[in-house]
């Protein structure tokens, strides 16, 4: 027996060619027999919402609608999606806007001083948080939806969602958020084991008291304006920071995020990337 018969035997023989409505009309010993039988297959295991054409016209890319128009929610990448799109273990989906976007308030928010395409925006959902190494329970998120949040400009995932930038970050990623959107330093809340510093600049006097400008060989100095809770232990604890709001600290120089509030500079350090404090 040649392919030809013994493909046509077995498709004509099959319980699925046989429980099939339109078997006359689209297995014929073409390409679209087997898609066909291929969609019958997996209509018959619940795996694909069917949609009939009218009089039992089939085209010949596709035997059935896999989504159907109006199933169609939204649009990730310019392709269709029935259902929202869920974060999965610690990710976060973010609406990013832009540094001149203003919030539901009215305010407009922080501009990175460093790079204005920094990541900023607002909390649309996140996942339900990774399992904890020693309790095996899953550990607190840091964000919630509706929070304003900024974030590294080299962090997480770019996504299409219906038109509008978004970003899929660890949390691990996110810097802060800023209560209410507001472009104040107040509004700064760290996240985990971050630190918002004030950056101060150093200076140098000479024997005969005239002030210089400092090296850039010397170390930078801020002063702590708002510090997270600590790092997330593997218990689920947080480890504490050993620094207070008012605290003057020596920080690595090739650390943090800049930002600018209200006209003065503010960086955004891990704790660890501070050295000393006063």
């Amino acid at each position: 027996m040649d392919t030809i018969a013994f493909t046509q035997s077995v498709l004509l023989k099959s319980s699925e060619s046989r429980s099939c409505s339109h078997t006359r009309v689209c297995h014929s010993l073409t390409t679209l027999k087997v898609n066909c039988l291929r969609d019958c297959r997996r209509r018959c295991h619940g795996q694909v919402n069917v949609e009939r054409r009218p009089n039992n016209q089939f085209s010949s890319g596709h035997s059935f609608a896999m989504v159907t128009q109006s199933d169609v929610k939204h649009r990730i990448n310019g392709l269709p999606m029935s259902r929202d799109l869920l974060p999965l273990r610690n990710y976060v989906l973010v609406k990013f806007a832009t540094p001149e976007e203003q919030t539901s308030s009215g305010l407009v928010i922080a501009h990175s001083s460093s790079e204005g395409d920094a990541i900023q925006g607002t909390v649309v959902a996140v996942g339900p948080g990774s399992f904890l190494p020693k309790t095996k329970a899953r550990g607190p998120l840091a964000v919630h939806p509706g929070d304003f949040v900024l974030a590294g400009k080299y962090g997480g995932q770019k996504v299409d969602i219906d038109g509008h930038k978004h970003f899929l970050l660890s949390q691990e990623d996110i810097l802060c958020t800023l209560q209410g959107g507001k472009k104040e330093a107040s509004a700064v809340k760290p996240i985990f084991d971050r630190v918002l510093l004030k950056k101060i600049k150093s200076e140098q006097e000479t024997a005969s008291g005239i002030v210089i400008a400092a090296s850039k060989e010397l170390p930078t100095i801020g002063e702590v304006v708002a510090v997270g809770p600590g790092r997330l232990l593997e218990d689920g604890q947080y480890e504490p920071i050993e620094l207070s709001v008012g605290d003057h600290v020596v920080y690595s120089k090739y650390s943090g995020n800049e930002y600018r509030f209200g006209g003065e500079e503010y960086i955004i350090v891990r704790a660890s990337d501070c050295f000393a404090k006063w």
